[in-house]
């Protein structure tokens, strides 16, 4: 992690697994590019650090989670919204491993189970 910060890592990390799994290569914005978000009518996953307060939070539309399960499961599957939330969960999942091992925590450090 030499010469990058938390937010690089966590950007690189997220653009990765996007990349890598479902085949989608999201751009990075800023809070001035004017992209709004609603916690409330987005998917939401949580992935807790064991024995800590800490954890990893992700965030997805609708639109979005639904494009990540056609792309993972195949785009003529009918994805009811158990299957969206398994993806999401899933994707938060790798990402929070994959953040783990980037950032070096501490081996004793244990991924909890996600919950969306």
């Amino acid at each position: 992690m030499k010469g990058q910060n938390l937010k690089q890592v966590i950007e690189e990390t997220v653009l990765d697994v996007f990349g890598d799994m479902y085949f989608m290569f999201p751009e990075p914005v800023g809070e001035d590019e004017g992209v709004s978000f609603s916690a409330e009518s987005c998917f939401r996953a949580r992935v807790p650090l064991e024995n800590s307060s800490e954890g990893l939070l992700l965030y997805g539309s609708e639109q979005l989670v639904a494009d990540m399960a056609k792309n993972i499961l195949g785009p003529d599957q009918t994805i009811g919204e158990d299957e969206l939330l398994d993806v999401f969960k899933e994707t938060a999942n790798v990402i929070a491993g994959n953040l783990v091992s980037r950032l070096g925590v501490d081996s004793d450090a244990a991924l909890g189970i996600p919950v969306a």
